[in-house]
């Protein structure tokens, strides 16, 4: 039956996720993957006109060990990052890397951007002073629904530490982080369905998400990631229909020049990571070996 605006008010709705995510013995397979690409890093860059953007939810001890939740403590997050720059990767704003590609600039490869989806108080707590100390840039995808709620998000059934570590961000810590020119805010849509086969909702959904932007934090055109990495043509256009600058997939690839910003991938940091593994994914190596791996398994 097709989609009314009647059915935007409807339940919220979020996809049903298994009890775990990963296995043990798919976390030892996920670990040894990451140990073999490491040292590829040291042949260079697969693409050198590309960057990557690498996504966190949360930094905050006692998350749990499942990699696919792209959680890592505070003490392995400052290794990371720290690791990352004397490796001699630079840290930029997503909206500086999506205004070097509308400028046809040429992309380095040694460039890359941090984003957090969902907006976690412990991105403000844990993540932040970290990017301050080291002045590393970093985007937070607000689902904006949660702003300023003492409540754990609904769709976290995942995290079982404290709820106030877990809650949602404030619009007074988010407008701090902003104010701090270090910090850019983004949408992750205002409720964090699923809107699969929901365009309507979906438009609806994002809409007020990009209103309650503009009338908390003045952000007229408000960068964008897709829950769940759930996409389709359909969503697509209406991201770009609604004056986004840009939408992040979960497709773990590298961006080029000739990439639609619309359609732009991305690599998750795991608490499996080192410093060495995630330059091999800015490199271009986890998807390359991804990539051969899919061929081959199809013939």
């Amino acid at each position: 039956m097709p989609e009314t605006l009647a059915d935007v008010d409807a339940t919220l709705r979020f996809p049903q996720l298994p009890s775990a995510l990963m296995s043990r013995r798919r976390r030892l397979w996920h670990r040894c993957v990451l140990r073999a690409i490491s040292p590829l890093r040291l042949l260079g860059p697969t693409n050198q006109n590309a960057f990557g953007i690498l996504t966190y939810h949360r930094v905050a001890d006692g998350v749990g060990p499942d990699p696919a939740m792209l959680n890592v403590s505070p003490t392995l997050f400052r290794k990371q990052i720290t690791g990352l720059l004397r490796l001699g990767y630079r840290p930029l704003p997503l909206r500086t890397l999506i205004e070097q590609r509308e400028n046809q600039q040429r992309l380095s490869s040694h460039t890359f951007a941090i984003v957090f989806d969902d907006g976690f108080y412990d991105v403000y707590r844990k993540a932040w002073p970290i990017l301050r100390e080291f002045a590393v840039p970093a985007t937070v995808f607000l689902a904006t629904r949660y702003l300023d709620s003492h409540d754990r998000f609904p769709f976290d059934d995942w995290s079982q530490d404290d709820v106030e570590t877990a809650r949602p961000l404030s619009t007074l810590e988010c407008r701090e982080m902003l104010d701090s020119g270090l910090i850019e805010l983004g949408s992750h849509t205002h409720s964090h369905e699923d809107f699969r086969d929901r365009p309507v909702a979906f438009r609806a959904d994002l809409k007020e998400s990009v209103d309650t932007l503009k009338a908390n934090f003045q952000i007229a055109s408000p960068t964008f990631s897709f829950p769940y990495g759930f996409t389709s043509p359909e969503l697509t256009d209406i991201v770009r229909d609604l004056g986004l600058l840009c939408a992040l997939t979960a497709d773990c690839q590298l961006v080029t020049a000739n990439d639609d910003p619309f359609q732009w991938g991305r690599f998750g940091a795991t608490n499996l990571d080192t410093a060495s593994s995630l330059a091999a994914k800015l490199g271009g190596w986890y998807s390359t070996c991804q990539n051969q791996w899919r061929r081959a398994r199809s013939r």
